[in-house]
């Protein structure tokens, strides 16, 4: 009992102890200072707080955001608002697919695969027996035609002089002819004033003389006209002639063509690749057996058709390359194609049947390279780049 009488006491004196403590401390507060204001210190309280957007740190903020719209419009007017890109693009080249234009065995293959050419490098040789075999054949008969031409000539000669030589004994048959018959009418004239100058017997021997000679003349004029027919027929063989010997030549020609397509050279400078063909292998006519990338390669970026009211012809591109992302290359616009590249397909879309579903076409543009290196950079067909055309 006395322990719980002496806490009671204990408390009852801490209280009287707290609120002596507090009236004293009220009595501070509400006592004016010397200089008719009291410090937060004597009072012991706290100033109010200023707004949020009075302090420093949101004016820095502010000003940081400010400075990130400026610079994020100054970005967008020079480096966006006067560009036309797309990552639909790719490395493009007219690569030439080497196919043999006549059929043989391979005797020679002078390059593999990934190997630089020059324009006018042997590639691949054909076995060109068969084809040296056909142009001898083919010579043996421009010679024979030539040879039969000769004799063709030397017939229209020949059939020439004869008609020359009937016309002459025509002239003279006629000549002869012409006289037999003025010596009958002579004769018979002197005859009928005469009797007594002329026989009987004598005019009939000239009438039958004058006949005579008279079929003679006509004898020339059938053989005149068989040397001119024969004329004819020797000028008919030389044209012949004539005409064997251009298919002869013709035929060495095409020979001599075939021999060249034994040999497959390389039409332009590039870079071979897909090469697979080998020495013993049998080269079929326009079976590709290798192809020729050249070293002219270009871009065909595939635009929307919304992106091209604004690309020309000739404007700057910068082109990045994504195997090389560090390098910038530069090209210019060559050409737009005529239509989008779905018209071209095997099997374009028709949409004037079924439901129509409106879709923004792709129409490639072709743009070159200006500064490709090829002894630095490896650039072929199908290398994804992306294409940034300058149309301001």
């Amino acid at each position: 009992m006395e322990k719980l009488d002496r806490r009671a006491g204990d408390s009852s004196d801490a209280s009287d102890e707290a609120g002596l403590t507090a009236d004293a401390t009220t009595d501070k507060r509400s006592a004016p200072s010397a200089g008719g204001a009291q410090s937060e210190t004597e009072t012991g309280g706290t100033a109010p707080k200023k707004p949020f957007w009075h302090r420093p740190v949101f004016l820095i903020l502010l000003l940081g955001l400010a400075a990130a719209i400026v610079a994020a419009v100054l970005y967008y007017w020079i480096n966006v608002a006067p560009y036309e890109s797309t990552d639909d693009a790719f490395v493009d080249a007219d690569i030439i697919q080497v196919t043999p234009q006549t059929s043989g065995q391979v005797i020679k293959v002078a390059v593999g695969n990934n190997a630089p050419v020059k324009e006018g490098d042997l590639l691949i040789e054909i076995d060109p027996a068969p084809a040296r075999a056909a142009l001898e054949t083919a010579t043996a008969q421009l010679a024979r035609a030539e040879a039969e031409k000769q004799q063709a000539e030397a017939s229209v000669a020949q059939a020439k002089q004869q008609a020359a030589e009937a016309e002459a004994n025509l002239d003279a048959a006629k000549v002869k002819a012409n006289n037999a018959q003025k010596n009958y009418e002579r004769n018979q004239r002197l005859f009928q004033s005469n009797s007594a100058a002329i026989s009987d017997m004598a005019v009939d021997d000239s009438q039958a003389n004058a006949r005579q000679i008279e079929a003679q003349a006509k004898a020339s004029e059938q053989a005149l006209a068989t040397a001119n027919t024969n004329v004819g027929v020797a000028e008919a063989k030389l044209a012949a002639a004539n005409a064997a010997i251009k298919a002869a030549k013709a035929q060495v020609d095409a020979n001599r063509i075939q021999l060249g397509y034994t040999t497959i050279t390389a039409s332009q400078a590039g870079t071979i690749v897909q090469n697979n063909v080998g020495v013993g292998a049998f080269a079929t006519k326009a079976a590709p057996m290798m192809a020729l990338v050249p070293n002219d390669i270009f871009v065909t970026a595939n635009y929307k058709e919304t992106q091209l009211d604004r690309i020309r012809p000739g404007q700057e591109v910068d082109i990045h390359v994504d195997a090389y992302p560090s390098t910038d290359f530069k090209g210019k616009v060559m050409s737009i194609q005529k239509g989008a590249g779905q018209a071209f397909q095997l099997l374009p879309p028709q949409n004037a049947t079924g439901n129509f579903v409106k879709v923004v076409q792709r129409v490639p543009v072709r743009i070159s390279m200006t500064n490709p290196d090829p002894d630095r950079y490896v650039l072929g067909p199908g290398m994804s780049v992306t294409t940034n055309i300058r149309v301001d």
